[in-house]
């Protein structure tokens, strides 16, 4: 979990007070804090966000803000309300002639918001040159080959519920997978990871592999050591563990699944495969039916499954 001191203490005076602006003036819509715009009450003489996009602000590691836009070219997606009272953002990461994935300080901006476990301030337009301030939110994944974030808010300052929680070995996994080569046993000893309790994915693990009968939902594979319980989409808190959430595969599927080669589309519940595997031995799994729980309380989210379908394919083209 994360609380206010834990992540305003290691970060600069105008960095805190920017933060606080958005935590405090959540909820709240206008027009985008910028230039003529901008607020009196910051109490920073930094800019809280850019024209558009990631703001990172000139000299900082860390990104400060995002700016969704409606009908984006870019195909941001729309805010999904979670149980617990938080909420999941689908998020394009920056692409244009300054580069593309790491090659772009922007997006390196907010790989540090992840690594780091520092949130940023979220404005969604809702209107004609209306926003409405998100509040604060943390990055909680990056897959730099789809060019998507995932953001999930609203953080509140002095929040200590175990909604935060994160797994150590799943921030290593995805920092492993994107090149950064990140030393989780320096990393912690200045940036608030805390253990997601074992006991909650052990639950997760059990409640997927009762609700699927021991089988694999794309392949039918019944070998319980090959199966796993899969994330539909990573992010912290105990919500993220929900069987809503999940969804029983192959080990081999599964890593298809986390790499955005393989995708379920939601509306039929059909199988989707990246143009590479056309021709491999995967492909005879295109366009088959997902096997699905007979208890409805326990079947995947098809509104987390559209989030990963249409970054899938955004990322195919």
């Amino acid at each position: 979990m994360t609380h206010q001191g834990e992540f305003i203490e290691r970060i600069s005076r105008d960095h805190a007070a920017a933060l606080r602006w958005f935590a405090e003036h959540e909820g709240e819509t206008g027009p985008r804090p910028w230039r003529n715009h901008r607020p009196s009450d910051v109490g920073a003489e930094v800019r809280l966000v850019a024209q558009r996009g990631i703001h990172v602000p000139t000299g900082w590691e860390c990104g400060l803000s995002v700016t969704v836009k409606r009908d984006s070219a870019y195909g941001d997606g729309e805010p999904i309300s979670e149980e617990d009272g938080t909420w999941l953002l689908p998020y394009a990461a920056h692409a244009g002639a300054d580069g593309t994935g790491l090659e772009s300080r922007w997006n390196r901006g907010l790989l540090e918001c992840m690594r780091s476990r520092i949130p940023v301030g979220v404005l969604l337009e809702v209107g004609a040159a209306t926003y409405r301030n998100l509040g604060l939110a943390f990055v909680e994944e990056y897959d730099p080959n789809a060019g998507y974030f995932l953001l999930h808010g609203s953080v509140q300052l002095g929040d200590l519920t175990d909604r935060w929680v994160v797994d150590e070995s799943d921030l290593h996994d995805q920092l492993q997978c994107i090149g950064e080569e990140a030393s989780l046993t320096e990393r912690v000893k200045r940036s608030p990871v805390f253990v997601r309790q074992r006991e909650e994915q052990a639950r997760f693990r059990a409640t997927l592999r009762d609700a699927y009968g021991n089988r694999c939902a794309v392949t039918g594979y019944d070998v319980e050591q090959a199966l796993q319980a899969a994330h539909i989409l990573n992010y912290s808190g105990r919500s993220s563990q929900r069987p809503h959430n999940g969804i029983l595969l192959r080990a081999d599927v599964h890593l298809l699944f986390d790499n955005h080669l393989l995708t379920i589309e939601p509306s039929c519940m059909i199988v989707e495969l990246a143009p590479q595997l056309s021709e491999s031995r995967y492909a005879p799994y295109a366009g088959r039916t997902v096997s699905v729980p007979v208890d409805r309380r326990v079947h995947p989210s098809r509104e987390k499954l559209r989030v990963h379908w249409e970054v899938c394919r955004r990322a195919w083209g």
